[in-house]
């Protein structure tokens, strides 16, 4: 998977923050909302739905979901919208093949301060500011939002991150926004609607 604590910083805007479960005004209307798709992750147990007009990428690792709002998978400039999940130990923080083991978990702050070593180490990443970070909860766990900006080489683009991580029972999420500076406003009505409405940490009736 693309990020997820290696590539996982994650974004937000500087006008809104986000209030886990209020309502907001969502985009399209109830008919175009009906042809959502569905997804659902055998390895870690969630489920999304996603507008059925984006493409999407499934990593063969079971880690995750990569969605394209505007069908780009071009690495350098792709907007996108990810959920992925790993288990909470150290060695895993950036290797999505990992599997579960007796190693200490981190704290939620820890793998962010992770995810942006390896936003520097792996993506180019440089002027990274932190805009926001708050403990927060999410349907029931722990979690903390976090928004980054930051410019990537070797193009200079500005990218907002904004990203929130759940600590499922030591599982971690990272459901993570990256987009242009020049995009983010326009998809962030979307990452909104998955995150209240579109997204279960625990898909009903799996438990």
């Amino acid at each position: 998977m693309r990020s997820y604590l290696v590539k996982a910083s994650i974004m937000a805007v500087l006008m809104a923050g986000l209030t886990i479960g209020s309502s907001s005004r969502t985009p399209g209307n109830q008919a175009q909302k009906r042809n959502w798709r569905f997804y659902k992750n055998a390895r870690w147990d969630f489920c999304i739905r996603y507008p059925a007009t984006w493409k999407s990428i499934v990593p063969t690792d079971g880690s995750g979901i990569e969605l394209y709002p505007q069908g780009s998978f071009k690495a350098e400039r792709a907007d996108y919208i990810e959920v992925g999940a790993l288990p909470n130990q150290r060695q895993n923080i950036g290797n999505p093949s990992a599997i579960a083991d007796n190693s200490s978990p981190l704290e939620l702050g820890q793998i962010f301060a992770r995810s942006l070593d390896g936003l520097r180490e792996y993506q180019g990443a440089s002027d990274i500011r932190v805009v926001k970070k708050l403990s927060v909860r999410y349907q029931g766990y722990s979690a903390q939002e976090t928004v980054i900006r930051y410019h990537s080489r070797p193009r200079g683009t500005r990218w907002i991150q904004r990203t929130l991580w759940v600590n499922r029972d030591e599982v971690i999420f990272a459901v993570t926004l990256r987009a242009r500076s020049t995009t983010y406003r326009e998809l962030l009505p979307y990452f909104m609607q998955l995150v209240r409405h579109g997204l279960r940490i625990t898909c009903p009736g799996s438990r």
